[in-house]
């Protein structure tokens, strides 16, 4: 027979999973309208009853945690508050979240994942217990912090955060050998993609994509605006009738180019800048991880944080080589191409043949395809 404390401890664990899972469910609400800052969600529990909810909505709106405070109102005394990430101690735009709680008489604080900021973590808990505030951390930390990857990339690397995106067949081709590559996956897949984009705030590709296929580039299939549209161009020869320079959103497309470039090419610079899409020269010399680098930086300060990478295999491979993803979505459909375009060049210099470097999820079943999400291991 279970002894009673065991018993109520397992029972104590499982409510913290419960409360919190519904506090992820919100944080999600936020997506990519809170950037710079985290998706964060809290719930406000009393008695065993969900009393007030909250979530972060928009960059410089209410934290997570006042806004729970208040949908509970009076009620939030004495009560205990589940919340994704340790609440702030530090003016920002908002106030601290700690004096929010401290005020209200919040008895307890149950978070998920600390602060990743190396300079701040540890700061909201610590303020909350010397105020007589439990404070517990890690249920359901693994998720918790999933919530936060673009945000920790941001705020320690000073750029945006890349996802890779790939279709590709179960011999690893991502096109026939001519090139074409349309629906390599099937609907639900696509759909999936879509819900990506949404998620995202740019969609960047290499110049040959958007040659070889004319990609749209924008959301269809989901709910969300679509993101704006970054093609890296080498030589600036972009088909002037392209989806990207003539639909309506236009305007939300950046040609990243080598600046040295300029003087090569004034035809070509002129009639990009009659476009409606935008110009941005990087002095650095192409196709080199420097080149990369200095372009999501100046991505990143004009409020850039999330980009998926859509390819081609040039492109995909130049971001691997340079070392800068931050995850890779691979979409395995069951088909043979037996030849064609690989999903990454040169793959011995790539991948070698030492110690697996990447993790992944549990692998998915979206339709008749599956999606495999992996991720660089910490030191790599």
């Amino acid at each position: 027979m279970r002894g009673p404390g065991r018993g109520r401890g397992r029972e104590m664990v499982s409510m913290h999973d419960a409360y919190m899972e519904r506090a992820i469910e919100l944080a999600l609400r936020g997506g990519k309208y809170v950037r710079p800052n985290p998706m964060v969600g809290a719930v406000l529990v009393k008695n065993g009853r969900i009393i007030g909810e909250g979530w972060h909505r928009k960059y410089g709106g209410a934290h997570a945690e006042v806004e729970a405070i208040r949908d509970a109102g009076a009620d939030a005394r004495d009560a205990t508050l589940y919340v994704t990430l340790e609440p702030c101690n530090h003016h920002g735009k908002t106030p601290p979240c700690t004096g929010a709680i401290i005020e209200a008489g919040i008895s307890e604080v149950v978070i998920g994942t600390p602060d990743p900021n190396p300079d701040v973590v540890g700061g909201g808990m610590a303020r909350l217990e010397r105020q007589g505030i439990r404070a517990t951390v890690g249920i359901l930390g693994d998720r918790c912090a999933k919530l936060l990857q673009v945000f920790t990339v941001n705020s320690l690397e000073n750029r945006p955060f890349i996802q890779l995106k790939l279709a590709q067949t179960l011999d690893g081709c991502i096109a026939l050998s001519d090139g074409s590559s349309k629906w390599i996956t099937g609907a639900p897949a696509r759909q999936r993609v879509h819900e990506m984009r949404a998620f995202t705030d740019a969609i960047l590709v290499g110049a040959g994509t958007v040659r070889t296929d004319d990609p749209m580039l924008n959301v269809r299939d989901a709910d969300g605006e679509s993101p704006r549209r970054i093609v890296i161009s080498n030589s600036l020869d972009i088909p002037s009738s392209s989806n990207i320079l003539t639909d309506e959103d236009a305007g939300s497309t950046i040609i990243v180019y080598p600046e040295s470039l300029s003087d090569d090419n004034p035809d070509r610079i002129e009639r990009l800048k009659n476009s409606a899409a935008s110009l941005m020269g990087i002095a650095a010399p192409p196709k080199t991880g420097e080149f990369l680098h200095t372009a999501l930086e100046s991505l990143f300060k004009i409020g850039i944080y999330h980009i998926m990478v859509e390819g081609g295999s040039a492109t995909l491979s130049s971001f691997v080589q340079a070392g800068l993803f931050d995850r890779i979505d691979c979409f395995i459909a069951p088909k043979i191409f037996g030849g064609g375009l690989r999903s990454f060049k040169a793959a011995e210099a790539l991948f070698g043949l030492g110690e697996n470097w990447l993790s992944f999820e549990e692998p998915e079943m979206i339709g008749e395809d599956i999606l495999l999400t992996l991720y660089p291991k910490q030191g790599n």
